[in-house]
C-alpha cells in the first residue's frame, strides 16, 4: 500500500516511524547573484488555519448539491493531477517560480528515467532562503543558482491510486507530513495528495460522522 523512494528510484517497503524527523541536507553557499528581500516578503508559508479557511471559502462560493456528490474513499478520487515535477538539477529560481507562481506547497522530484527521487515543499525553500542569506558576507544578497537536490526531501514516502483516503490521512499525520505522491505500480507519478486535498473534499463531501 504505502512504499518509499529512497536515492537513485529504489523502492523499498514503508516501516512506520521511518519517515517522521527526517532532515534535508544543508545547502552550499554559492556567489551571490541576486536580491532577495522581495522574495521573502512574497514567500509566505500557509498555516493550517489559512488552508482550513481557503477550503471553507471554497464549499461556500461552491456548494455541490447533495444529488451530485459522491463518496470520496480512494486517493485516485480526490488527487490532484495531473502533476508538476522538478528535476534534481533544476535551479533553486526556478522551484520559487512554480510554488509562487501556482501556489503549490509541495512538488515531486523526478529523475532523468522518471523514478520519484525527492520532494520540495515550500518550507523547504523558505530554510534555505533564510540559511543563505545568513550566512551570505552581502546582507541582502542571496544566491539562488544551486541545484534543488541540495534541501530537496529525499525517502519520499508514496501511495498508490487505489489507496483509501483514510488510510493516507493517517499516515500524514503519523509522519508529519502534508503531501504524498501517489504512484503506479510500475513507478509513475501520475498524482499528488495533500492534507488541504483531504480537508477540502472533508467540507464539500458532508455529512461527516466523528467518532471519538
Amino acid at each position: 500500500m504505502f512504499v518509499v523512494w529512497e536515492d537513485g528510484g529504489i523502492k523499498v517497503p514503508y516501516t512506520p516511524g521511518s519517515i517522521r524527523g527526517r532532515r534535508v541536507e544543508k545547502v552550499q553557499r554559492s556567489s551571490p547573484i541576486q536580491k532577495t528581500e522581495s522574495r521573502l516578503q512574497d514567500s509566505k508559508i500557509q498555516s493550517p488555519e489559512t488552508e482550513a479557511s481557503r477550503a471553507a471559502e471554497t464549499y461556500q462560493q461552491s456548494e455541490p448539491s447533495r444529488d451530485s456528490r459522491q463518496p470520496a474513499i480512494l486517493a485516485k478520487q480526490i488527487m490532484s493531477a495531473p502533476v508538476v515535477t522538478l528535476s534534481p538539477s533544476a535551479k533553486l529560481s526556478d522551484a520559487w517560480n512554480i510554488i509562487q507562481g501556482q501556489r503549490f506547497r509541495h512538488v515531486p522530484v523526478l529523475s532523468s528515467q522518471g523514478h520519484l527521487v525527492g520532494i520540495l515543499s515550500d518550507r523547504d525553500l523558505f530554510r534555505a532562503t533564510i540559511e543563505i542569506d545568513a550566512s551570505s558576507e552581502q546582507p541582502g544578497v542571496n544566491a539562488h543558482n544551486g541545484p534543488i537536490q541540495q534541501l530537496m526531501t529525499r525517502n519520499v514516502l508514496s501511495a498508490g491510486p487505489e489507496t483509501e483516503i483514510r488510510a493516507i490521512a493517517s499516515i500524514l499525520f503519523e509522519e508529519r507530513i502534508g503531501a504524498m505522491p501517489i504512484v503506479t505500480e510500475t513507478g509513475n507519478v501520475i498524482g499528488i495528495l495533500t492534507r488541504s486535498d483531504i480537508l477540502r473534499t472533508v467540507i464539500n463531501k458532508a455529512p461527516i460522522e466523528l467518532w471519538i
